[in-house]
């Protein structure tokens, strides 16, 4: 009896320690149950070449969809919070913004580059008299608090978050991509991952990415560098 005991307790301390161990580069997880993860998903990478190629798609068949691409791989902003961009949110080489997954919707201002301010700036005249630079037929936004209340962020009036991801589908088949794992979110993967590949400063990446936690921005981190480390080994063909 004691030795089924101590046998037992030996494969639990086995199964913890397994746990807690780190898995390899782009390993799966070891239980279907776990939250953990130490690589982001390799079919979500864009390089930098399919980006350009995606935009370059967009200019020619429609110059919303350029512009709201190009703001989102040059900021790494989520799409409902490029939806939301208003035009009073666009001064001299900053872009005010409201993150939508803090606790607390308080707008804050970002730098852009020039370029990019200049296609905001451009664009924006397009449209005087609008609310948002990217308007539309939508609803009015409803985000439900974890406490069950529920915050009335917008009337609506701005492009719809699905005309944008059909567009973008439309773009990505265009230039001989498959659509699986490639969402517009790829292009928050792709900005998040060049912005600390130039830096290589996780705090600016953090606040760049708008990360609550440093722990999210650190996966990028850890997949840029374990590339870099496997591109330095001399290969034996």
């Amino acid at each position: 009896m004691r030795s089924h005991s101590y046998n037992s307790l030996a494969g639990i301390i086995l199964i913890l320690a397994m746990a807690t161990l780190p898995r390899p580069y782009g390993g799966s997880r070891m239980f279907a149950g776990s939250t953990s993860t130490w690589s982001l998903p390799r079919e979500k990478s864009l390089t930098r070449l399919e980006v350009r190629k995606i935009l370059s798609i967009a200019r020619e068949s429609n110059a919303r969809d350029y512009v709201f691409f190009a703001t989102s791989a040059n900021t790494g902003l989520r799409l409902c919070e490029v939806v939301h961009i208003k035009a009073s949110d666009i001064q001299d080489g900053r872009l005010r913004i409201t993150r939508r997954k803090k606790k607390r919707l308080v707008p804050q201002w970002i730098d852009i580059s020039r370029a990019l301010w200049s296609i905001l700036s451009e664009w924006n005249q397009m449209f005087s008299g609008e609310e948002f630079i990217f308007p539309g037929v939508s609803s009015p936004c409803l985000i439900r608090r974890s406490k069950g209340q529920i915050e009335r962020t917008c009337d609506g009036r701005h492009v719809a978050r699905r005309n944008i991801q059909r567009k973008w589908a439309e773009a990505v088949r265009g230039v001989g991509l498959s659509m699986k794992g490639r969402g517009i979110h790829s292009l928050r993967h792709y900005a998040v991952s060049q912005f600390y590949e130039k830096t290589r400063d996780l705090r600016a990446c953090q606040m760049f990415a708008g990360h609550s936690s440093s722990t999210i921005t650190e996966r990028y981190a850890h997949v840029l560098e374990m590339r870099d480390r496997v591109n330095s080994v001399e290969p034996v063909i």
